[in-house]
Order: C-alpha cells, then structure tokens, then sequence
C-alpha cells in the first residue's frame, strides 16, 4: 500500500463526511452535471436549447431551469460549491461584457457546449472549453474557470484543486515528501493525483475532499484536530471580499447589508432565520429580529464595524492619524488607529492563531480586574511598591487610577487606557519618564499574574461596513491602502502585499478574512462618476426597485402597480438611477399610512429629484390636467394641486413681460379647507386613470337612482 493510500484510509476513518457541507455540495452539483452527461450521451437526435433545459430542470429538480442558469453555476460564480476560484481568475478574467458574449454564443448555438459534456478526453475537452472561452482572443486564459469545470466533468480523473499554483505546489511537495514523480502539464499532474487512490473502493467525492486535507498537511496549513478546512470552498455563496450594494434610495441596501454581513460571518445562522416564502408576518418579525440581535451581537464583538463616509471624512479617522490626548494633563499628541485599522488588526490576529496553537495572556480587563479592582474593594486601599518608596491607589473609575505618593500628596492620575496598551504591548513603550515610576509597578503585577493559555482560535470572519461609500474623498480616505484591498493582495493569498504607513511606520497589510461591504445611493452619485481605482476593486450588486413585493389591496389600491408606473415616467425625465424604492412602501397596510409615506417621503423626494420642478412631479404623479382632463373633474382626487396666475387678478392690470403661463403649486391638503388626506382615488388615477373613469360613471348612476327613488 502506498503513502498517500495510508493517509487516505486514515483520514477516511477521521472524517466525519454527514457534517461536512462542502462534500455534500459536492455530491450535489458534480452529480447533477455527470447525469446530464450520461443523459445526453443516449440522445441520437439533435440536441435543442428546449430540449437541454428540459433535461437538466429534470436532472437538477429545477435548480438549474435555463441554459444561462446552467453557465451561471458552473462558470461564472466565484464559489459554485465545487470549488472557489479567486477575484483575479474570473472576476478579472471574465468581465460582464464576456460572460454576456459567452451567455449569446452558447444560447445561438447549444452544439459546442454539447460536445464538451459528450467528450470523454479531458485534454479535447479542455480544447473545446477555449472555444467556449475565447481563449485566443484574450491576454488571459480562464485556466482556472477552465480546469473547475474539467474537474466537474471528469471527477475520477481531476480533483477540485483549481488554482494552478496550488496544484504545482502540490506536486513539489508530494515530490519532497513522497517521492512521486509528475510531469510538467498541469492535466497530466491532476491525473496523476487521483491515479494514486485508484486502488481504493471509496467513493470519488471523499478522495477530492482528501486531496484538500493533503494540500492542507503538506504546504503548510495544517489542521491539527484532523478537520478539513476546505479554504474558501465550504460553501456555494458567492461572497467576494469587496462588494458595493448600488441603487435608488429605498430598495433595501441597508436592509440587506445585515442580512450579507451575517451570512460571512455566520451562514448557518442567517440560513435558519432568512425569510421563506411561506412565511407569515408573525414569523417574518420573529427571524428579523433574531437577524437583528446577531448582527449587534457580533458588532459589540468588534467582528462587525459600521462607518459613514462624508466629504470631511479623512485618512486620520479611517487609517491612522495624529490626535491630541484628551486624558493627559498637558498638552500633548498621540498616535491613534482608524476604524479600519483597528478592525484589520483583529481580523489578522484571528487569522494568524486559527493557523497555529497560541499562547494567549488574559484579556487586560480580566487580570486588572483580579489583581487590582478587587484587591482594591477588598482593603479600600492598594498599595504599590516602587523602586525607590511606595504608592496608593485609592479610587478607580473607567477611564481613571488615582493614586496618593508616599508623602500623602492625592493630586495625582493614571491613563487605564495607557496602561492597557502597555500590557498588550508586554512592555513600557508609550512613558519614559513623568509618570513611568507609577505605571511600570503597576503593569509589572498584571504581566506577572497574566497567567498564559493554551487556545487555538477558529478562523472567523470579520465585516466592515461603509455606508454611502461614494460620498466620501476615496483618495482621501483610503490613500495609499487602496491597492491593498484587492483578494489578490489580501494578507494569506499567494501575492499578499504589505505597505508601510506614513505616520506610524508600522508594516501593514489587509487580512483575507475581513469583507469590505459599502452601501451607494445612485441618487447622489452615478456609479460611473464613481472612483475608477474603486470600481476596479469592487464587485457591484445592484438594487433596482420590486414592486412584485408591495400589497396588490390597501383599500382598493394596487401598491405594485402605483410604483411601477410612477417610477417608469421618473426614468423617462430622468433615469433609472433617480426612481423610487419599495422600501418605502414595504410595512404598508391601511391608507392612512400610506398618505403619510406619500407627503412626508415621497413627494419630498420627488421635489429633490428634480430640484422644484412641480409640472414634472404633477406628471410623475399623475396629477397634470392633460393626463386627467377626461376622467377626473375633482381636484381632491390629486397629489399636487395648481392653478393659473393670471396678471389682472393679481396686479390689478395685464403684465406683458411673462414669457408663458405662470402656476402656482402646492399639495392638496396644505391649504384652508382641503382635506389633510389623499383619497384613495389619488393613487388609482395615478396608474389607471379608466379605472377612476369608470367608478366616476358608477357614482353618477347611483345618484340618478336616488333621485329617480
């Protein structure tokens, strides 16, 4: 028996493969493409782009309905539960306008991506998948986009390594440790992986679970409790590191910023607790609020940071940044880390210990706590030898010791936060001289009874969260870092980069476990004005309006259809970046609500959007005397209400110098005697004036009834 046949027979009986979501992923989707497979090799006749789609809804049980699903799951997403390929493969490689050309080539002609599913070489079919690609006509040549789906189409021969550096580095491993001899092609050292376990009867998605143990043993991330860490593949959600949530104010961006940052930081969680379809309101509130006290939950932690961007926000708040110190007596300047800094130094830590066994002090509260707060309780007073006399410390507040010397003078203080960073430092670095003789007894006693534990930390991730990230100076902010944020420079990656910072001098560099979610509102900025060296650096998920998720019934009005026809007469003014958002409307139940949504967000909104312009907004609204002339004679059934102003009645005599008609505006209820509500027929005529025509017509019927009675 070989080596690596030993390994894996023992890590088979290690293994407990029912917990491990990765090889059950793996299950699924690689055994949905090889039933497709065997499916269309018994099919003689043409194959259809019906026919396809037919076959592999049927194969997938509708998980995969349409050939652009079909390309969707097994090209184009970044973690597709096979494995994970990284921003500078595809997200680099093959852009939107690509994906789009690849979408049309295979929808014009389903034959070539026939003939790849049917090939049973892997080398003629990886000459097909160029084809498919348009290798040749690019700089780059999708290998990795290329070889995850080889290993998919040929998992006995391939594993689910798809980064090429990872497999070579791999295989000189496996040449160091074992002995094995490969050759050069990249195909031909993937078979020769898999031809290893030949002999073993187990199935072939648990050796393509092992062959990531072994990368994981061999170079060097060894996990020392015998559990797979299968990197970035564990899951099929396709979460980048940097993504922006774009669009029209009111379509969920913070809403659904909450409900992303969870699913980073704790997927099995905010899959329980998402919505279902099925689900009641009663429910719906319930998981919201679960969803809601994670999410605090984890920001209290530290693992999730919140930030607003602004034009006077800088580099200093954000980075690093020189600061006066509030707590020290004189005047005097300290170095102080931003809000992203401070959150990249956690998630590196974490980084760093979930990779080795680590000894860790007690936390600074925890040994100050002990040796000091409650000796201090304890006596009503502590003293503290020094070099030469003594000390005593006889209050402490949050911020504060205070302390009298040995001569009895009580004038005197100590920074607990100064001292915290001593302690973290294991050292006196900050005070050298003034007050150093009371600081060092004291850290001194903490480092002693700061008794060290063993702890081996998991990998977790951490978000942070930048709100109206266009608002803000992106050069400003970010400075020189902006380079950094890139997967491909991310501190554990194979190009990992570090910079020195410009006040501090401190070696920097961005973990790969910290997400960078940022919220755009279109309204203020388009997306192309945005900052080219940012755009290169994220991934953009827009937020359009959906209508689809409003109420069809308050009172009669159709929630779904008032929107949509609102918002398709403010792109055709404006465009699709100014519309208004569901969100608004979303916990809409009765009228009375909805008139309140109406005059205190969207008519303000709307006055926003184009800057007073009340002909505009009559129209938007449906309001205009030529959208209505035939069907609504009262004005209580408008928005926005305007008259003439005529220059005799106003004057006194006729004024020539007016280019034009002039109107004055205002909302129907803001005047002496009108009604302080909008009528339910303000919203229907709005989107469906014939349907106020026709009730118009009721109404005049009835009438003549009761008179006729």
């Amino acid at each position: 028996m070989t080596r690596i046949l030993e390994d894996f027979n023992t890590f088979i009986k290690n293994e407990n493969f029912n917990t491990n979501s990765w090889y059950k992923d793996l299950k699924k989707w690689i055994g949905i493409l090889q039933a497709i497979k065997d499916n269309l090799k018994t099919k003689k006749d043409k194959v259809t782009n019906e026919i396809f789609e037919n076959l592999i809804s049927e194969v997938s049980n509708d998980k995969i309905k349409t050939i652009n699903d079909f390309l969707e799951r097994y090209f184009f997403i970044q973690s597709n539960g096979i494995a994970n390929v990284g921003q500078g493969n595809i997200y680099d490689s093959l852009k939107n306008d690509d994906r789009s050309k690849i979408r049309d080539k295979v929808n014009n002609n389903i034959e070539l991506l026939i003939n790849i599913l049917k090939e049973d070489n892997v080398k003629e079919a990886d000459f097909l998948l160029k084809k498919l690609l348009d290798v040749n006509n690019k700089n780059r040549d999708h290998k990795a986009v290329r070889i995850r789906f080889l290993c998919t189409l040929f998992p006995q021969k391939l594993t689910t390594i798809s980064s090429s550096d990872k497999i070579y580095e791999l295989k000189n491993k496996m040449i160091q440790n074992l002995g094995i001899n490969f050759t050069n092609d990249i195909l031909e050292i993937q078979e020769k992986f898999m031809n290893e376990l030949k002999d073993s009867n187990e199935e072939v998605y648990k050796k393509l679970v092992f062959y990531w143990y072994l990368y994981e043993k061999l170079c060097g991330q060894d996990n020392d409790h015998g559990e797979v860490k299968i990197m970035e593949e564990e899951n099929e959600d396709n979460n980048t590191l940097n993504q922006i949530l774009y669009g029209p104010p009111g379509t969920g961006k913070t809403y659904n910023i909450l409900n992303k940052s969870l699913e980073i930081i704790d997927n099995e969680f905010h899959k329980e607790n998402k919505y279902n379809e099925d689900d009641d309101e009663k429910t719906k509130k319930e998981k919201r609020k679960r969803l809601k006290e994670k999410f605090d939950e984890y920001r209290k932690s530290g693992q999730i940071e919140v930030v607003t961007f602004h034009q006077s926000y800088g580099y200093e708040e954000f980075v690093e940044g020189i600061k006066a110190d509030i707590e020290s007596e004189e005047l005097k300047y300290i170095l102080e880390d931003g809000l992203f800094r401070k959150i990249s130094k956690l998630a590196e830590k974490n980084l760093i210990n979930s990779k080795t066994l680590n000894n860790v002090k007690k936390d600074f509260e925890i040994v100050f706590k002990e040796v000091i707060i409650d000796k201090l309780i304890e006596n009503n007073s502590l003293k503290i030898d020094t070099k030469q006399k003594y000390f005593n410390i006889y209050d402490i507040n949050e911020r504060t010791i205070f302390f009298d010397k040995a001569e009895g003078q009580s004038t005197h203080s100590l920074s607990i936060n100064t001292l915290r960073k001593m302690y973290e430092a294991g050292e006196n670095n900050i005070i050298k001289g003034g007050l150093a003789p009371y600081y060092n007894p004291i850290l001194e006693i903490l480092l002693k009874n700061s008794e060290k534990v063993i702890k081996n930390e998991k990998l977790k991730n951490y978000v942070l969260i930048i709100d109206e990230i266009n608002r803000g100076n992106i050069s400003k902010i970010f400075g020189e870092l902006i380079t950094l944020i890139e997967e491909s420079k991310r501190l554990g990656r194979r190009e990992e980069t570090k910079i020195t910072l410009p006040y501090s001098g401190d070696i920097f560099g961005i973990p790969d476990n910290l997400y960078i979610l940022g919220t755009m509102n279109t309204a203020d900025r388009s997306i192309a004005l945005l900052d080219t060296a940012l755009r290169r650096r994220f991934e953009f998920i827009e937020m359009m309006p959906a209508p689809s998720l409003l109420n069809t019934d308050i009172d009669g009005i159709n929630l779904q259809e008032f929107l949509r026809v609102i918002n398709d007469r403010i792109e055709y003014f404006y465009d699709k970046d100014h519309t208004v958002g569901h969100a608004y409307f979303i916990d809409v139940k009765e009228i009375s609500t909805l008139n309140n949504v109406m005059k205190n967000k969207i008519i303000p909104l709307l006055q926003e959007y184009f800057y007073d312009d009340w002909e505009k907004i009559q129209i938007v609204l449906g309001d205009h005397d030529k959208q209505i002339k035939n069907y609504d004679a009262e004005t209580k059934h408008r928005f926005i209400l305007s008259r003439e102003l005529k220059s005799n009645n106003i004057l006194g005599f006729t004024y020539d110098n007016v280019e034009g008609k002039e109107y004055s505006y205002w909302i129907n209820g803001d005047r002496e005697g009108e009604e302080k509500t909008f009528t339910r027929d303000s919203y229907i005529k709005a989107y469906s004036p014939e349907i106020l025509k026709k009730e118009i017509q009721n109404n005049i019927k009835i009438e003549k009834v009761t008179e006729v009675e």
